[in-house]
C-alpha cells in the first residue's frame, strides 16, 4: 500500500519525483563510498530547482575535502561516538550524584546489557577498558 502511494505521489508531482531521485542518488553515493558519484550529485544539486538541495550542496562543499576523504575509507568512528554518547547519557541520569566508581559500575552494566562488553572477556572498546581499570 505504501509503495503504491509513493508511486502515485511521484507521478503526480514532478518536484517530489526530482527530490526523491536526488535523495536516492545521494544515498547511493554515500553508502557505496563513491566520491566521483558524490561530486556529480553536488553539481546536479547546485544546478537543480530545489533550494534545499542547494543548501545541502553548499554545506558539503564547505568541508568537501573531509567528506571525500571519509568516502575513501571503510572506517567509521560511529561505534566510538555511540559509546561516548551512552556514557554521557548515564552520567546525565545520575544528576551529579555519585563518584567515578558508581559511574563506572553503571556504564559497565549498560555495556554488558548491550553486549559491548563481558566481564569474562577483553573489553571491546578503549573506553570500556579505561573505565574497567579505574580503582
Amino acid at each position: 500500500m505504501v509503495r503504491q502511494q509513493v508511486t502515485q505521489w511521484l507521478e503526480r508531482d514532478s518536484s517530489v519525483a526530482q527530490a526523491f531521485s536526488m535523495t536516492q542518488e545521494f544515498l547511493k553515493a554515500i553508502h557505496r563510498h563513491k566520491p566521483a558519484r558524490l561530486q556529480q550529485w553536488l553539481a546536479e544539486a547546485e544546478q537543480g530547482a530545489i533550494p534545499k538541495f542547494h543548501s545541502v550542496a553548499r554545506g558539503l562543499r564547505r568541508d568537501e575535502a573531509a567528506v571525500m576523504e571519509a568516502l575513501q575509507w571503510p572506517y567509521s568512528n560511529g561505534p566510538t561516538e555511540a559509546a561516548v554518547n551512552s556514557l554521557k547519557t548515564v552520567k546525565r541520569q545520575m544528576l551529579g550524584r555519585g563518584k567515578l566508581d558508581l559511574l563506572r559500575k553503571r556504564y559497565l552494566a549498560l555495556a554488558e546489557r548491550r553486549h559491548w562488553y563481558k566481564r569474562t572477556q577483553q573489553p571491546s572498546s578503549e573506553l570500556v577498558q579505561v573505565l574497567s581499570e579505574v580503582p
